[in-house]
């Protein structure tokens, strides 16, 4: 981990229709014939844009409810979900660190879907998703798209293909991620997607040396001196960058498109993968991904309740900022989180997924950056459940797990974003 800090040195509420008039408003009745009538269009449609699609939009590890035809079908069921507040979920604990959370309705946004259910499940027009009358949260421009040149049909014969795709941004000049989001064309084969700098040109020859498109790269992409600038795994949408911050991304320079199949479910098929770049040649300041992660996972079969620790102290002579991170385990994970004790003897929990589930993953930013000082510690928590009674429990009956690269493997990983 010390080599990767070490690289350091060189949602407002909408306008509602008035509730009196939708809720007179007779279920048969034609939406055009009555402007306060709530409809998909108008006014579901922009709120799930927001706040579902991250798992139930086009190519989601979810239900698509993104065409009125489905979502109108499930109306009731959805109303019922948002107003016990199921939905949409929230992994993230509540108690722990303030997490600034774009995809949250206001209360008033929960009553639409009831009263758009209580009136018929209307359609009305199709419209800009864009509409004023609705807070589009995170704001999210595609300058750039970085795509697969072709599809690629993962290799059936391994029940985790990992491969590396070598991409030409053919970028002009020196730019600034600043925000991303990965339209994966695949999502019952694809594991994770994670996008990598290549300032050395070190893929071409990986590349080169492999038949076919791309080459296998277990674990990172293959080569050193290279940081993660975008990426997605169930349960990611578009990311934003906190603000005055930015990924570097130098002109010249290939970059490199990881994808990890699994195909233990047999779901075939071909995937094209497609990452979408928001951009800035405006100066910002450096953000970095540094991993945090426990390689000694030892997991026995059987074991209900099994709890793995570690601890970082940081002495490196300058205060580091956290905005946030990136938790990541696999299908046996149950909860992880990540804790900060000052020099001082103060405690405090900077993030905490108390039930965690694979497909509902999340890139979380701080409301406020934390600030580490020398003598700060960070300790690493994840916590797995191997026996039969898990219901991700995937080998029967248990085997003894470690850390892995496979889907049927298990990680402790935590991605802190970070700067100076």
């Amino acid at each position: 981990m010390r080599w990767w800090l070490c690289l350091l040195l060189a949602c407002g509420n909408p306008q509602t229709k008035d509730t009196e008039s939708a809720s007179s408003t007779d279920s048969g009745t034609d939406a055009s014939s009555n402007p306060d009538a709530i409809t998909f269009h108008d006014d579901i449609r922009p709120i799930m844009a927001r706040s579902c699609d991250d798992c139930h939009g086009p190519e989601r590890t979810s239900f698509d409810l993104s065409e009125y035809a489905v979502a109108s079908e499930l109306s009731e069921q959805i109303a019922s979900a948002v107003e016990s507040k199921r939905m949409p979920p929230w992994p993230p604990d509540p108690e722990c660190h303030p997490i600034h959370n774009p995809g949250q309705l206001t209360e008033a946004e929960r009553v639409i879907f009831r009263q758009w259910a209580d009136t018929g499940a209307q359609e009305g027009q199709p419209s800009d998703p864009s509409s004023d009358s609705i807070d589009a949260g995170d704001s999210f421009e595609s300058d750039m798209v970085i795509r697969m040149a072709e599809p690629y049909m993962p290799d059936e014969r391994l029940t985790d293909d990992y491969r590396c795709f070598v991409i030409e941004p053919d970028l002009a000049e020196d730019v600034w991620i600043t925000g991303f989001n990965v339209e994966v064309g695949n999502s019952e084969l694809v594991h994770h997607t994670i996008l990598w700098t290549d300032t050395t040109g070190a893929s071409y020859a990986l590349d080169a040396a492999e038949e076919g498109e791309g080459y296998t790269c277990f674990g990172g992409p293959g080569f050193d001196n290279t940081s993660l600038i975008g990426g997605w795994a169930p349960g990611v949408g578009n990311f934003q960058i906190p603000e005055g911050r930015g990924l570097e991304f130098e002109a010249g320079a290939p970059v490199v498109l990881q994808q990890h199949y699994f195909t233990g479910a047999d779901p075939g098929g071909l995937d094209q993968t497609e990452i979408h770049l928001d951009l800035t040649d405006e100066p910002v300041l450096p953000i970095y991904f540094v991993p945090f992660a426990i390689y000694n996972l030892d997991i026995p079969a059987g074991e209900p309740v099994v709890t793995i620790s570690d601890t970082t102290r940081f002495d490196l002579g300058f205060d580091l900022q956290v905005f946030g991170g990136i938790p990541h385990m696999h299908k046996l994970g149950t909860s992880i989180d990540i804790t900060r004790a000052t020099s001082d003897g103060q405690e405090e929990c900077l993030m905490n997924i108390p039930e965690w589930d694979f497909n509902l993953q999340g890139i979380y930013s701080f409301e406020e950056p934390v600030v580490l000082k020398d003598g700060d510690e960070l300790t690493l928590n994840c916590t797995y459940d191997n026996s039969s009674d898990n219901p991700n429990q995937h080998t029967d009956p248990p085997q003894d797990v470690s850390w892995g690269d496979g889907t049927n493997e298990e990680m402790c990983l935590f991605f802190a974003m970070v700067g100076l």
